[in-house]
């Protein structure tokens, strides 16, 4: 809670040592998209565990650019560690946009019509077109990366992974939901979205209480054999759950078999 604007937010904290760049890829996406269906970013900080640690990273690590008034992290090196804080000394901290809950969590807890989970799909149809419109890969599309604002709107949040076109390049990614090309290291694009926004789109329109239910899916989903008492829930999850990238169905080619539902 903010008491200047008494606005609530979100706040995520990441542990960095050598991985400044890797870090800032969140930041610097979220500072660059704005739009509805996006979680908004608002401000971004560093904190260490003491002034003097702070002051000395300060002199060490960042360049001031004063004539543009920006700073840029001047560092190579990167990598990823699981955030115990006892491991750190320095923390990056992100301040967003506050959501009521991710998807995953409102689609375990409601029973939602088939209109809505349409809506859903529409919306983060949207977001995610605006994303590679960017040219950004976001690379970790799944439920709880999705959230539901407080203005009741679908958001993408969590650009942890998230790339620019140009440097798609890393087997990274949930595994259950990265496309084929990521997982196995080959080249990929915007299409690896693709295909897990099928396995989002498949968990949204199915009942599915196990993986093993849910891969037993996916793999019709694969051989375009699945099956659903909706035609355009199989042609949407169908034409985007391909193993190869491109055979997957465009975001526009989605968008328009959600238009056409009631045609």
């Amino acid at each position: 809670f903010n008491p200047l604007d008494k606005f609530e937010y979100a706040i995520k904290k990441i542990g960095i040592k050598k991985n400044y760049i890797v870090a800032l890829n969140e930041v610097r996406a979220m500072a660059n998209l704005t739009h509805k269906n996006i979680i908004r970013y608002n401000n971004s900080w560093i904190e260490s565990k003491s002034f003097d640690e702070k002051i000395k990273f300060i002199n060490s690590h960042l360049i001031t650019d004063m004539e543009n008034n920006i700073i840029k992290f001047n560092s190579d090196d990167s990598e990823w560690e699981e955030l115990d804080e006892s491991n750190y000394s320095k923390f990056l901290f992100i301040q967003m946009e506050l959501c009521n809950c991710n998807l995953r969590e409102y689609l375990s807890k409601n029973i939602i019509p088939i209109k809505e989970k349409v809506d859903i799909c529409m919306q983060i149809l949207n977001g995610l077109q605006y994303i590679h419109s960017k040219n950004y890969i976001h690379r970790d599309l799944k439920p709880s990366n999705i959230f539901i604002g407080l203005d009741g709107n679908i958001k993408i949040g969590d650009f942890g992974l998230v790339t620019d076109i140009n440097d798609a390049n890393e087997d990274v990614g949930t595994i259950g939901y990265t496309a084929p090309e990521v997982f196995y290291g080959d080249k990929y694009d915007h299409s690896a979205d693709l295909y897990s926004l099928g396995i989002v789109f498949l968990e949204i329109f199915y009942d599915i209480e196990t993986d093993m239910e849910k891969n037993k899916l996916v793999n019709m989903a694969r051989q375009n054999e699945l099956d659903h008492e909706f035609d355009f829930v199989k042609n949407l999850i169908n034409g985007l759950i391909r193993i190869e990238y491109n055979e997957r169905i465009s975001i526009n080619s989605c968008i328009i078999i959600l238009n056409n539902i009631n045609e």
